[in-house]
Protein backbone atom coordinates (compact mmCIF):
# COMPACT_ATOMS: atom_id res chain seq x y z
CA UNK A 1 0.00 0.00 0.00
CA UNK A 2 1.26 3.65 -0.88
CA UNK A 3 1.37 5.51 1.86
CA UNK A 4 -0.53 8.62 2.56
CA UNK A 5 1.81 10.99 2.11
CA UNK A 6 2.62 9.89 -1.16
CA UNK A 7 -0.98 11.06 -1.61
CA UNK A 8 -0.84 14.51 -0.88
CA UNK A 9 2.75 14.78 -2.63
CA UNK A 10 1.06 14.20 -5.81
CA UNK A 11 -2.01 16.26 -5.05
CA UNK A 12 0.33 19.40 -3.94
CA UNK A 13 1.86 18.57 -6.77
CA UNK A 14 -1.18 18.73 -9.24
CA UNK A 15 -2.52 21.86 -7.40
CA UNK A 16 0.83 23.19 -8.44
CA UNK A 17 0.99 22.38 -11.61
CA UNK A 18 -2.66 23.41 -11.87
CA UNK A 19 -1.88 26.50 -10.55
CA UNK A 20 1.21 27.18 -12.45
CA UNK A 21 -0.71 26.93 -15.55
CA UNK A 22 -3.27 29.35 -14.71
CA UNK A 23 -0.69 31.80 -13.42
CA UNK A 24 1.89 31.28 -16.64
CA UNK A 25 -0.87 30.68 -19.46
CA UNK A 26 -1.38 34.17 -20.55
CA UNK A 27 2.63 34.49 -20.49
CA UNK A 28 3.49 31.44 -21.76
CA UNK A 29 0.93 31.58 -24.30
CA UNK A 30 1.97 35.37 -26.14
CA UNK A 31 5.37 34.21 -25.46
CA UNK A 32 5.06 31.30 -27.69
CA UNK A 33 2.73 32.97 -29.79
CA UNK A 34 5.72 35.83 -29.86
CA UNK A 35 8.21 32.82 -30.95
CA UNK A 36 5.94 31.32 -33.34
CA UNK A 37 5.28 34.99 -34.72
CA UNK A 38 9.59 35.59 -34.90
CA UNK A 39 10.37 31.92 -36.58
CA UNK A 40 7.52 32.51 -39.23
CA UNK A 41 8.63 36.08 -40.12
CA UNK A 42 12.41 34.61 -39.74
CA UNK A 43 11.05 31.92 -42.00
CA UNK A 44 9.23 34.24 -44.46
CA UNK A 45 12.40 36.18 -44.63
CA UNK A 46 14.55 32.78 -44.82
CA UNK A 47 12.05 32.15 -48.17
CA UNK A 48 12.29 35.98 -49.65
CA UNK A 49 16.00 35.75 -49.13
CA UNK A 50 16.31 32.56 -51.06
CA UNK A 51 13.39 33.68 -53.92
CA UNK A 52 16.32 36.62 -54.45
CA UNK A 53 19.10 34.35 -54.76
CA UNK A 54 17.10 32.19 -56.94
CA UNK A 55 16.56 35.32 -59.07
CA UNK A 56 19.78 36.79 -58.79
CA UNK A 57 20.93 33.81 -59.76
CA UNK A 58 18.76 33.24 -62.77
CA UNK A 59 19.84 36.69 -63.60
CA UNK A 60 23.81 36.21 -63.42
CA UNK A 61 23.25 33.01 -65.87
CA UNK A 62 21.10 34.67 -68.35
CA UNK A 63 24.20 37.12 -68.16
CA UNK A 64 26.53 34.77 -68.61
CA UNK A 65 24.69 32.48 -71.55
CA UNK A 66 24.34 36.78 -73.16
CA UNK A 67 28.03 36.73 -72.12
CA UNK A 68 28.98 33.82 -73.91
CA UNK A 69 27.01 35.03 -76.96
CA UNK A 70 28.74 38.44 -77.16
CA UNK A 71 31.89 36.60 -76.83
CA UNK A 72 31.49 34.90 -79.50
CA UNK A 73 29.86 37.70 -81.78
CA UNK A 74 33.08 39.34 -80.91
CA UNK A 75 35.40 36.67 -81.85
CA UNK A 76 33.48 36.61 -85.15
CA UNK A 77 33.57 40.51 -86.12
CA UNK A 78 37.15 40.67 -84.97
CA UNK A 79 37.82 37.60 -87.83
CA UNK A 80 35.69 39.27 -90.20
CA UNK A 81 37.79 42.61 -89.51
CA UNK A 82 41.28 40.36 -89.39
CA UNK A 83 40.10 39.03 -92.79
CA UNK A 84 38.88 42.29 -94.38
CA UNK A 85 42.08 44.02 -93.30
CA UNK A 86 44.31 40.74 -94.36
CA UNK A 87 42.52 41.26 -97.94
CA UNK A 88 43.27 44.85 -97.97
CA UNK A 89 46.91 44.28 -96.99
CA UNK A 90 47.77 42.08 -100.07
CA UNK A 91 45.47 44.42 -102.33
CA UNK A 92 47.74 47.24 -101.48
CA UNK A 93 50.95 44.67 -101.71
CA UNK A 94 49.60 44.15 -104.99
CA UNK A 95 49.15 47.29 -105.93
CA UNK A 96 52.25 48.39 -104.46
CA UNK A 97 53.72 45.36 -106.29
CA UNK A 98 52.90 46.66 -109.58
CA UNK A 99 53.39 49.92 -108.69
CA UNK A 100 56.86 48.85 -108.32
CA UNK A 101 56.86 47.02 -111.60
CA UNK A 102 55.60 49.60 -113.70
CA UNK A 103 58.56 52.56 -111.52
CA UNK A 104 61.58 50.09 -112.69
CA UNK A 105 60.21 49.24 -116.10
CA UNK A 106 60.19 53.08 -116.53
CA UNK A 107 63.26 54.05 -114.88
CA UNK A 108 65.26 50.70 -117.02
CA UNK A 109 64.16 52.40 -119.90
CA UNK A 110 65.21 55.64 -119.17
CA UNK A 111 68.45 54.28 -117.89
CA UNK A 112 68.69 52.49 -121.22
CA UNK A 113 68.09 55.92 -123.22
CA UNK A 114 70.54 57.32 -120.87
CA UNK A 115 73.35 54.92 -122.00
CA UNK A 116 72.47 54.68 -125.25
CA UNK A 117 73.11 58.43 -125.71
CA UNK A 118 75.97 58.03 -123.84
CA UNK A 119 77.47 55.02 -125.61
CA UNK A 120 75.99 56.96 -128.78
CA UNK A 121 77.77 60.35 -127.94
CA UNK A 122 81.32 58.15 -127.03
CA UNK A 123 81.14 56.02 -130.36
CA UNK A 124 80.76 59.79 -132.17
CA UNK A 125 83.35 61.19 -130.21
CA UNK A 126 85.65 57.91 -130.69
CA UNK A 127 84.46 57.87 -134.25
CA UNK A 128 86.20 61.52 -134.64
CA UNK A 129 88.86 60.86 -132.78
CA UNK A 130 89.76 57.68 -135.54
CA UNK A 131 88.75 59.53 -138.29
CA UNK A 132 91.12 62.54 -137.50
CA UNK A 133 94.19 59.82 -136.80
CA UNK A 134 93.25 58.37 -139.91
CA UNK A 135 93.11 61.94 -141.97
CA UNK A 136 95.98 62.65 -140.46
CA UNK A 137 97.94 59.95 -141.47
CA UNK A 138 96.51 59.57 -144.64
CA UNK A 139 96.53 63.24 -145.53
CA UNK A 140 99.36 65.09 -147.63
CA UNK A 141 100.23 68.96 -146.97
CA UNK A 142 99.01 69.40 -150.61
CA UNK A 143 95.72 67.55 -149.74
CA UNK A 144 95.64 69.74 -146.82
CA UNK A 145 96.11 73.45 -148.43
CA UNK A 146 94.11 71.94 -151.14
CA UNK A 147 91.29 71.08 -148.27
CA UNK A 148 91.82 74.90 -146.80
CA UNK A 149 91.21 76.73 -149.88
CA UNK A 150 88.08 75.10 -150.55
CA UNK A 151 86.96 76.25 -146.44
CA UNK A 152 87.69 79.11 -147.56
CA UNK A 153 85.90 79.36 -150.46
CA UNK A 154 83.26 78.40 -148.79
CA UNK A 155 82.90 81.04 -145.81
CA UNK A 156 83.51 83.99 -148.31
CA UNK A 157 80.44 82.68 -150.22
CA UNK A 158 78.52 82.66 -147.05
CA UNK A 159 79.18 86.46 -146.37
Amino acid sequence: MIPSSVYYSIINFVIFVALMVYVLRKPLRSYLVTRRETFEAMLAGSQRAHQDAAAKLAEFEARLAKLDAEMAEMKRIAQDEGEKDRAAIIAQAKDYAVKMKTDTSRMIAQELRSSKELLKGTTIDLAIVLAERMLRQQLKPADHAKLVKGYIQQLEQLN
